[in-house]
């Protein structure tokens, strides 16, 4: 979606250099950027409607779902009514958020865990399984909570780790690196993210529940499902089709029937709500969470993981390319950013405190 770029950084000082540039020159949306994509959508709406075969129809929907990202739907149709609304009130409206990943292997791929392989296709077997042997740590917990307990013990999840401290991102592009894994071709990456404030959604979110709901579904429901979500948009031409409860079919009930599990639910919902990426907002309930400043993005349905792995690709600002890892370890041990700060676990603080006298 964003012309991305890419910055360099061997130690702190030039790392915080580049993040102070991307702060200060892009800490909102930029006008003319959003208008490039409202215009790119408005033309995706037009190919929908004369899409001339399936594949076609299909290949559409994901390219207007990755140019969709920043959106609201209250902001497009703002947009379509008023593009030349003054830039100042527009930027005001636009504040963005800035969210981070930092990975060691410049070669990792930017995917939940669930939509990586072995775990591909095997989401709910995982749920499910973990919860009947451990049922006491997932009493009266929400969908997302649900998933953001198993990502704290590392099950894989459809959930991807965020952190809106950049230092903490950096911490993870190099923490690997003394673990046998000196590798001098190897880099690693800071991804940056901008986010509308507005867009950012908490747990009692519609769309988060939604879409943390479908972590209940096996593989073959959820191939289902996303059939149901294209069949709707192809059957009405028109990107902002609706579901209700009646008359859809059983795979679209039994996604009312387990997000009613949770909230009285009685809304149409949208076929693009189950489809999209989210950044995501828990409860800070565990203290590696509020340690790491840690958020999420949940991935909503896709046709495969090379296609979910674009959505999140095009949700990247820029990103900064990691050197000189083992220094910078160093340097940021010195600001008590380290294994003992990050992970507050027992085992964790008792590994970094052994590692220091290696």
């Amino acid at each position: 979606m964003f012309e991305q770029k890419t910055l360099f950084a061997n130690n702190i000082a030039e790392y915080i250099k580049a993040i102070s540039e991307i702060q200060t020159e892009n800490s909102k949306i930029r006008y003319n950027e959003l208008i490039n994509c409202m215009i790119r959508l408005q033309a995706y709406d037009g190919k929908i409607k004369n899409a001339k075969n399936d594949k076609e129809l299909e290949e559409t929907i994901n390219k207007y779902i990755r140019f969709y990202t920043l959106f609201s739907s209250k902001q497009i149709n703002n947009l379509k009514s008023d593009n030349t609304k003054n830039d100042d009130k527009f930027v005001h409206e636009n504040q963005t958020d800035t969210f981070y990943r930092g990975v060691f292997r410049n070669t990792y791929s930017l995917l939940p865990g669930v939509y990586r392989k072995p775990y591909l296709g095997h989401e709910s077997y995982l749920l499910h399984n973990v919860i009947a042997r451990s049922p006491n740590n997932f009493n009266n917990k929400s969908h997302l909570d649900t998933l953001v307990t198993l990502q704290h013990y590392e099950c894989p999840t459809r959930l991807l780790d965020i952190t809106s401290n950049p230092l903490v991102a950096l911490y993870f592009a190099c923490k690997d690196f003394t673990n046998g894994n000196k590798d001098p071709n190897n880099f690693g990456y800071v991804y940056v993210f901008l986010n509308p404030k507005q867009n950012l959604l908490y747990k009692d979110s519609d769309k988060s529940i939604i879409v943390s709901c479908l972590s209940k579904f096996n593989a073959y429901e959820q191939k289902e499902l996303y059939k149901a979500c294209i069949n709707r948009i192809k059957k009405t031409k028109d990107i902002a089709a609706k579901f209700n409860e009646k008359n859809n079919g059983t795979i679209v009930e039994k996604l009312y029937h387990e997000i009613r599990s949770e909230v009285n639910f009685d809304k149409e919902l949208y076929v693009i709500d189950i489809l999209r990426n989210y950044f995501v907002q828990p409860d800070l309930t565990n203290n590696r969470i509020m340690r790491q400043s840690g958020a999420f993005i949940i991935s909503g349905l896709s046709k495969d993981e090379k296609t979910n792995e674009s959505k999140i690709k095009d949700m990247v600002y820029c990103k900064i390319e990691i050197h000189n890892q083992e220094e910078i370890l160093k340097e940021l041990d010195k600001f008590g950013i380290n294994e003992a700060t990050l992970f507050p676990e027992l085992d964790r603080i008792t590994h970094y405190y052994k590692s220091k006298l290696k």
